[in-house]
């Protein structure tokens, strides 16, 4: 088994559900190429799973795939959202022919698929930190005065450079050479009357520098809160921290619980958890 796929295995199997987009991230060497991987046979054309893969992941995944060692299924959107990294393709909804290239996210666990996949159960209540980071969303949103969306956009049509397609796609679509310092984590869009307002990453370990260095590429500034590691898509200490992309005259307020120290402590317990995401686990005390 080649290294590549051994890393890919052993990310699979640790965390199950494994995304493109943490493929990206995590398993160096597995994006910065030009290769695509989509479906195109008898049945359905033009569906598109990733882009920017290279001649060493493309040969890794299919060395797990024939070994059964790993199986690939559907995943939402969301769980793209989630990671930080999504194609700009409309969404296939179903295997057919499409005229114009579609995207279908899925996500890999691991052993071969099951010959009889289990009917879809219920959906189970969504755990205490998850709830808590989505109204810290909607809160932040409120404040503002705008309104969170699932429809991503670019930091062009952020900064109003491009309001057609453009090659460069970043953040919705993000090559690991084009965020070295890994500052695009974990994204969250805003618009305020239907136009594009905001655009707040939340990385782990990412400085403000290096997001003021990516802003200055688009004529965008970044607004960050008085206490560091206060992104409420994981709040605490090795938390992730909460970049504001914005246009210079765009005025960013915060949550009262990522500026006052009372407030935050209060806050933390709300998320109180490990992600697997976090490296060094976070701790919340």
């Amino acid at each position: 088994m080649s290294p590549m796929a051994e890393k890919i295995l052993e990310l699979v199997t640790a965390y199950k559900h494994v995304t493109f987009a943490e493929l990206d991230q995590k398993i160096e060497g597995f994006s910065g190429g030009d290769l695509q991987i989509s479906i195109n046979n008898e049945h359905a054309s033009n569906i598109v799973l990733w882009v920017g893969v290279t001649e060493e992941g493309l040969n890794a995944l299919e060395e797990l795939r024939q070994a059964k060692k790993i199986h690939q299924l559907p995943a939402h959107f969301l769980s793209y959202l989630h990671d930080g990294k999504m194609l700009r393709l409309p969404l296939a909804k179903r295997p057919q022919h499409y005229k114009t290239p579609h995207w279908a996210p899925v996500c890999f666990n691991p052993g071969p698929a099951p010959e009889h996949p289990p009917k879809p159960a219920r959906r189970p209540p969504s755990p205490p930190h998850v709830v808590a980071s989505r109204r810290a969303t909607r809160t932040f949103a409120s404040l503002n005065g705008w309104s969170p969306t699932e429809k991503a956009f670019s930091f062009l049509q952020l900064a109003g450079l491009s309001r057609k397609r453009s090659d460069d796609l970043m953040p919705v679509c993000t090559r690991g050479d084009q965020d070295p310092d890994r500052v695009l984590d974990h994204l969250y869009w805003f618009k305020q009357n239907g136009k594009p307002i905001a655009i707040v990453t939340m990385p782990y370990h990412g400085k403000l520098a290096d997001a003021e260095k990516l802003a200055e590429n688009y004529g965008l500034i970044v607004a960050a809160p008085p206490i560091a590691e206060s992104g409420w898509h994981l709040p605490g200490r090795n938390g992730t921290h909460c970049y504001a992309f914005v246009r210079p005259d765009t005025i960013v307020k915060w949550l009262p619980e990522q500026s006052e120290p009372a407030a935050f402590e209060k806050w933390l317990p709300s998320f109180r958890h490990k992600d697997h995401r976090n490296p060094e686990g976070a701790s919340h005390v």
